[in-house]
């Protein structure tokens, strides 16, 4: 693939480009989907392309071109070298763009590849979903349980006329499990997945039996009365906050769009002072680590929030060359809420592992603390929100009712508004529950985590 990279430069170099980015991905994937408590597909599928980047320099600037190709022959790559510098030459220059990333050293990051996920059969992937379906259906309430369970392999490499170069293979587990519980006339459902670049059967078999009890203990909901109450926000319920709200008010792009609430506000408190909120591209077995971005950066460990302080916007090279600052390593080839090869994206900024420190509170001292509340494990409609503001309204799923210091029953039709500052200001304690949250569930971006704990959020607005 290398030679396809480099004859890719040479050829947009003497055709005359520039400057060149060549962005190759090849993702090899095992999918598995269970659909009432059988298994009902099993496939095998393999996406390769490559996403060839152009810069012309004219009067005023350089003007860009995007195209990309799944056929490596001579003769295609130079019809798409060939379309973008087209492009190129009837499109404005872009007066904020300086250049592609320079030519940098990359540190390997350990374990994010399991050569044992590469080498699994789907009868064995088979095999597994129906003990997680066995396990889920044990309870004779659970009427119905679906499930996705992937295996996955990605290999990246990118290459400029810079001289960058690198490349890199990654691989990664995700299982989801859905159970729907029938007593009478009441329902309940409850899910749990696991996510790692390592395969790990028995917690594929602890989601699904943490699936079905969840659904089971959701039986019998009731309404609640409108109020002030705490909110116990579990990490699976935080990453879809995070993802639609915080990690795009964080974004340089839109901050230096002026489309973000954060404007001016580095080294502010616009948090609790015990919130530490990272992003952090290099931990072992997480499945947002790589050793470089989506355009060649090294990942880095970057401060977001730090003790309650605005520290870092997350940036790529373009927004970086604007406020001649150095990237963060969060370019990112994909997109919310879109499931498309990375070849086929140009970059944005995105996350890689959104991690917040944890604390010592285990999640019983937590409830002990609630007089008054909910925990919830999910919401509903956090795609609704709005960064630019940070106003929201969602729906706690899978949520109970707290009262003095006791989790007392499964809550239904309630709604809580709020803002997202707001919301990190009153955060009252972190837990010690750890559990690192693929956002594909919340936003269909399989390669960045969230990686915390549940949280104690004081005085939140719950409608029913």
């Amino acid at each position: 693939m290398i030679d396809v990279l480099e004859y890719t430069i040479k050829r947009a170099d003497r055709m005359g480009a520039s400057q060149v980015e060549v962005f190759h991905s090849k993702k090899t994937e095992l999918e598995v989907r269970a659909e009432k408590k059988e298994v009902k597909i099993g496939q095998l599928t393999s996406d390769v392309g490559v996403g060839i980047k152009l810069a012309l320099k004219r009067h005023g600037g350089f003007s860009l071109a995007f195209t990309y190709t799944t056929d490596f022959s001579e003769k295609a790559l130079d019809e798409a070298v060939e379309q973008a510098l087209k492009i190129c030459r009837v499109r404005k220059p872009d007066v904020d763009f300086k250049s592609f990333p320079e030519k940098s050293s990359f540190k390997v990051v350990s374990d994010i590849y399991d050569k044992r996920i590469s080498e699994f059969r789907s009868e064995e992937t088979i095999d597994l979903v129906n003990n997680q379906i066995e396990i889920a259906s044990a309870d004779k309430r659970v009427e119905t349980v679906r499930g996705l369970t992937t295996l996955s392999v990605d290999e990246i490499s990118i290459m400029n006329s810079s001289g960058l170069s690198g490349s890199y293979t990654a691989s990664h587990f995700y299982t989801y499990m859905y159970s729907l519980a029938k007593d009478g006339d009441s329902q309940g459902v409850g899910w749990e997945d696991y996510s790692s670049c390592f395969f790990d059967p028995d917690e594929a078999l602890e989601a699904a039996e943490k699936a079905a009890n969840l659904a089971v203990r959701q039986l019998h909901a009731k309404p609640i009365e409108k109020g002030q109450m705490d909110l116990i926000i579990h990490p699976d319920a935080l990453a879809k906050l995070l993802i639609y709200i915080l990690i795009q008010e964080v974004r340089a792009d839109r901050v230096q769009k002026l489309q973000s609430p954060l404007v001016g506000k580095l080294n502010q408190e616009i948090a609790s002072k015990i919130l530490t909120v990272i992003n952090d591209g290099r931990i072992p077995k997480a499945a947002g680590s790589r050793p470089f971005d989506d355009e060649g950066v090294p990942t880095t460990k970057t401060s977001i929030i730090e003790r309650g302080e605005l520290k870092s916007f997350l940036h790529n090279t373009y927004t970086a060359n604007k406020e001649e600052n150095k990237s963060t390593g969060n370019a990112l080839r994909q997109a919310l809420l879109q499931v498309v090869p990375k070849y086929k994206m140009e970059t944005s900024i995105g996350p890689t592992n959104i991690v917040i420190e944890p604390r010592t509170s285990s999640s019983d001292d937590m409830t002990r603390e609630v007089k008054n509340g909910i925990i919830t494990k999910d919401f509903i409609g956090a795609h609704t929100s709005n960064p630019q503001s940070g106003a929201f309204s969602i729906a706690p799923y899978c949520a109970f009712k707290i009262e003095e210091g006791e989790v007392k029953y499964p809550i239904k039709e309630a709604m809580i508004g709020g803002n997202m500052l707001t919301l990190l200001k009153n955060i009252e304690i972190i837990g010690n529950d750890v559990k690192q949250v693929l956002f594909y569930d919340a936003a269909l971006i399989k390669d960045a985590t969230l990686i915390a704990s549940t949280i104690l959020v004081k005085n939140v607005s719950v409608s029913a």
